[in-house]
């Protein structure tokens, strides 16, 4: 069965059908995160010595998390095979947007645009998720999982699914994400660096 490639209306449906999916699961997961944030107030008003141990046991898994979404601003990339000529400054700008997954590893959901390797707009939509994480949280390490689409040669420009091995800095306001991006059409295996920021 042959595919039969999107048009561009058909693009647009799609990236906003996922996002919002994106949405809504961002929209369950703050609700479900402010239902336990009641329960435990309440149960600290019933009984502030029960509370005390339930702290100190989920102290590990949340004091390196945050809320706060991130803003990034596009980067710069490097490809691992030099024979053709890429475009290397990615501008764009996109989320990250932490939300409570039903698994354990950190999770944020992530969309946006940049300008990719062939100087098309390409757009994205996807979760990063990260089991790794280093003591002070300031490293991270995991992959972006997703959709992307704006390269002629994979699925004619449309969205298609895309893996990325990610690995992240972060401080209070500050940081960056460091991806291995597999090969994509004729473009090559490509490091790529994304600026963020958070307020």
């Amino acid at each position: 069965m042959m595919n039969t490639p999107l048009s561009k209306p058909q693009h647009k449906t799609v990236f906003v059908g996922l996002l919002v999916v994106l949405v809504a699961t961002s929209s369950g997961s703050l609700l479900a995160q402010e239902v336990n944030t009641n329960q435990v107030s309440s149960t600290a008003a019933n009984d502030s010595n029960q509370v005390a141990p339930l702290l100190a046991s989920t102290n590990g898994n949340t004091s390196t998390q945050s809320t706060r979404p991130w803003i990034s601003l596009g980067g710069v990339s490097y490809h691992l095979q030099r024979a053709n000529e890429f475009n290397q400054t990615n501008l764009g700008i996109g989320v990250e947007w932490p939300v409570q997954a039903p698994w354990t590893y950190e999770t944020r959901i992530a969309f946006g645009g940049f300008k990719n390797s062939e100087n098309q707009r390409s757009l994205y939509a996807g979760a990063f998720i990260f089991p790794l994480s280093s003591a002070s949280g300031q490293f991270k390490a995991g992959a972006l999982l997703g959709m992307i689409d704006g390269y002629k040669g994979a699925n004619t420009g449309g969205f298609f699914p895309l893996a990325v091995p990610t690995i992240s800095y972060e401080t209070g306001h500050i940081g960056a994400n460091l991806f291995l991006i597999p090969p994509v059409s004729t473009i090559p295996p490509t490091l790529a660096v994304q600026l963020k920021f958070r307020f």
